[in-house]
């Protein structure tokens, strides 16, 4: 792959916007895992407070590259969350939970006036259906409008019907895919 990745910082900072939905969908691993370190870099050397919901399986390599660029002080403002625990914390994805979930875990940095991003790697196992996670996205969408919150929902493409993809990018404000950004 070409050097000419997007940059997700510059993206945002361009909206000149308080809050943003963004979607980046992804093929490779080591693509998503480098657009998602750099990011956080930039945000928690910015002082920023980040949530990121990922798996076990690519957290330890997202936070590898965290700590070569970010000191252990701002590292402190990383709050992690295992996708599987943030999502099924119901034993289901159960769109009315997972919003209150996240709610919880947003108010109080929004309530100080800190600055807080979000990043959510999306997963699921063959028990979800478009409409759930699409009920789920709308929801947030609508909060996000309210709170001065950026949030990245990630997903991975071999994962998405054409028609929850689309579904998906007629809900965020930006949609990033193969190095592309369109805004919604």
């Amino acid at each position: 792959m070409k050097d000419n990745k997007v940059n997700l910082t510059d993206e945002i900072d361009h909206l000149k916007s308080e809050n943003a939905h963004i979607l980046f969908v992804f093929n490779q691993v080591d693509h998503y895992v480098q657009i998602a370190a750099d990011y956080l870099s930039d945000e928690l050397n910015r002082g920023t407070q980040v949530l990121l919901v990922e798996n076990d399986r690519i957290y330890p390599m997202i936070l590898k590259r965290l700590k070569e660029s970010v000191c252990e002080q701002k590292l402190l403002n990383l709050k992690r969350e295992n996708t599987f625990d943030f999502y099924y914390e119901q034993e289901s994805f159960n769109p009315d939970s997972i919003y209150n979930h996240f709610l919880d875990k947003v108010r109080p940095y929004v309530e100080k006036g800190e600055r807080i991003v979000t990043w959510g790697h999306v997963e699921w196992g063959n028990d979800l259906t478009s409409k759930e996670l699409i009920s789920y996205e709308r929801r947030i969408d609508q909060l996000l409008k309210t709170m001065s919150v950026i949030s990245i929902c990630a997903y991975d493409a071999d994962r998405l019907s054409q028609r929850a993809l689309e579904s998906l990018v007629a809900v965020h404000d930006i949609h990033i895919k193969d190095n592309k950004v369109v805004k919604s």
